[in-house]
Formats: structure tokens, sequence, C-alpha cells
């Protein structure tokens, strides 16, 4: 398993940061350097505000539509059913963690790299996009609901545009939208295909840096007592 692991001082743990490690995984994966043949599968839990959203949705929307991939289906776990790989190999990564006195983040990646399965990776500040921002030049948001029922998302290109199905359950009804823009969009700009080609094919570069939150004050007093603790601990 690869973990992708930081801490509060450099970044949050919304859409954008897990959209961000998506990237990362998949740069380290190769998938950047030719267009992929296969077809690729995400699978995920329910969670809104990390993996079920529509930045990591409309990521995956632009991957088919730059022709990386010819087809993205992501997978949400039913409520009750969550339990998979990763679940069993998050737990390897802090079985050791529970039986050490970890005082820095170095300490903490070295302990979570000593199991044999898992590649603990840090990652940096920099490494961190704005997707919402520029997502929001390109597609359309979901409307509220749509992600909240449909379990299985198949991205495609359906009709010469790059297509988002969505269905509840496997079999289920189907509901399909391109998301592009309208002419009538207020934030993304309605582009001739012309236009939009090379402009999909530079996304990447687009992406703005997210600038670290820092760690909060009620946090950095926090800190500050364990300090205090773990010096006249030692004297």
């Amino acid at each position: 398993m690869k973990a992708y692991i930081w801490h509060e001082g450099e970044a949050k743990r919304g859409a954008n940061n897990i959209a961000s490690c998506l990237l990362k995984d998949y740069k380290s994966r190769g998938f950047f350097a030719e267009t992929q043949e296969g077809e690729l599968s995400v699978i995920a839990d329910n969670c809104g505000g990390q993996n079920k959203n529509e930045e990591v949705l409309r990521f995956h929307l632009w991957l088919v539509e730059a022709e990386i991939f010819p087809l993205v289906r992501i997978i949400f776990l039913v409520r009750g059913h969550t339990k998979n790989a990763c679940d069993r190999m998050f737990n390897l990564l802090k079985l050791e963690y529970r039986n050490k006195n970890v005082e820095t983040f170095d300490a903490l990646m070295d302990v979570f790299n000593g199991h044999e399965d898992i590649e603990a990776l840090h990652v940096k500040p920099d490494e961190f996009f704005d997707f919402r921002a520029t997502l929001n030049q390109y597609y359309r948001s979901l409307q509220n609901g749509q992600t909240q029922k449909a379990h299985v998302f198949t991205i495609s290109k359906e009709r010469g545009a790059t297509t988002l199905i969505k269905q509840d359950v496997k079999d289920g009804p189907e509901t399909m939208d391109d998301l592009l823009p309208r002419i009538a969009n207020k934030i993304a700009k309605f582009m001739t295909p012309e236009e939009r080609e090379p402009k999909i094919k530079a996304f990447l570069s687009e992406l703005s840096v997210i600038s670290p939150p820092g760690i909060s004050f009620i946090k950095q007093c926090e800190l500050y007592q364990k300090w205090r603790s773990l010096i006249y601990n030692l004297k």
C-alpha cells in the first residue's frame, strides 16, 4: 500500500487534497507518459468531503477528455459494506505506531515505512493544488444530491463528448451528463471544441498551489504544553 502523509500545518484533508494525492499517485504509475489502453477502476468509500465529491469526479472526467484513459469507472462502496483491502493495510500502517514513542514527523514516517507492505510518502505543501478553481473553468458543478445516491460513476466518450454516467446501484437506472459549460454559465466559460482541446491538454499546467493553512493557535498551544511536559520529564 502507498500511503500519502502530511501534517496539519502543511495541508488540509478536503477534496482538493485528495485530488492532488491522486494526481501524484497516477504520475508515479506512469499514467501520463502515454495514452493508456485499459480502463481505470477506482474504488473508494462514501466520504463526501474527501472521496465522493465533484472535484474527484471532475478530475477523472478530465482524464477521459484529455485522452489519458478511454474509460474510468469510480465505484463507491455501499454503506455498511465498506471493509476492503485498504482497511486491512491501514491497520498494518498503524501496527508499530501504537507501540512506539514518536516525537517528530520524520520519526513517524520511519515507523510507517517499517512494514514491508507499506510505502509511506510525504506529500509536500507545493504538491497540493486548487483543483476546484481550475475545474470550474471547464466543467459545470454537479447539482445538489447528484452524488449522494449514486454508487457507480462511469466516464467515457459518448457522442463526441466526455460523459459522466451515474447509477445508484449496479444495473440500476442511469443518468448522464457531460458537465460541459453552457453559453449562459457564469463561471465555466463556453468554448468551441477547437478552442477547448488545447486548453484541456494544458490543464495540469494551470493548476495553482494551495497555500499551507499553518497550525491553528489552539494546536500551537497544545504542542507547546506537550513540549513543556517533555522537557520537564527529561529533567
